[in-house]
């Protein structure tokens, strides 16, 4: 078990990343929220009980602006952070039907996104947490890491490349620091529920990716997982 109560989350104004707050506020942590549009960030605030949550904004894509995180983080809070949750990326359509140059602003975008900023704030925040003496590292990724999804050609390469970055850092850090990649199949948030539809019920709940993540917590620190797989019973 993580003796610090506090945690910080990247990624948190997205479904996934709120949906992971909440589940650790409800836990009894103390909770650092953190993405790139402060107002979200505000919003989600206001709907969580007062003083469980600290606002500080970063863009996980810039080098300087994850260093400012973790900066801040050290100088403002009374107590250390001992779990660090990045729930950020994005997606964009690749296809064998796109042109070579649509193709590329698209598999760039996806590298950026899912592979380029979730390593950097990873390996930001498995340096804190050695700092630390030690804590929880969790990533969430998607199925796409491990399955051959159709239109994917961009998505699903960059989520099984930061899956495999999240592998080898266990292997860097030792013994004081678990890193854990979790591997959602399709999530019912945001432009997901419309699609699903009256299916919506049948996918992926992301409180549920947020109870998965407050189980770590709650694991000896000599307990490694290092992946989860979490499937629908449903193929959408």
């Amino acid at each position: 078990m993580t003796k610090s109560k506090t945690a910080l989350v990247i990624g948190a104004s997205g479904g996934i990343g709120q949906a992971v707050v909440e589940e650790l506020v409800s836990a009894g942590f103390k909770v650092v929220i953190s993405a790139r549009n402060k107002e979200k960030l505000e919003t989600l605030a206001s709907s969580l009980p007062e003083n469980t949550v600290t606002i500080i904004p970063a863009n996980i894509s810039e080098k300087d602006s994850i260093e400012k995180l973790f900066l801040e983080i050290e100088n403002r809070l009374e107590n250390p952070v001992g779990v660090v949750v990045v729930a950020a990326g994005g997606w964009a359509p690749n296809t064998f039907e796109n042109d070579l140059a649509s193709f590329e602003d698209n598999f760039t975008q996806m590298v950026e996104q899912n592979l380029t900023g979730p390593a950097l704030a990873l390996f930001a925040g498995a340096k804190y947490l050695k700092k630390q003496g030690g804590g929880i590292l969790v990533n969430v990724s998607s199925h796409a890491a491990r399955k051959s999804l159709a239109g994917n050609l961009g998505y699903g390469p960059t989520k099984s490349g930061i899956h495999w970055f999240t592998q080898l850092l266990n292997n860097e850090v030792g013994e004081t620091v678990r890193v854990t990649d979790i591997q959602p199949a399709v999530v019912n948030t945001g432009s997901m529920t419309k699609q699903l539809g009256e299916c919506s019920h049948k996918a992926i709940q992301p409180e549920d990716i947020g109870k998965v993540v407050v189980l770590l917590t709650q694991l000896s620190l000599h307990t490694t997982v290092s992946q989860i797989h979490l499937d629908a019973n449903y193929e959408f």
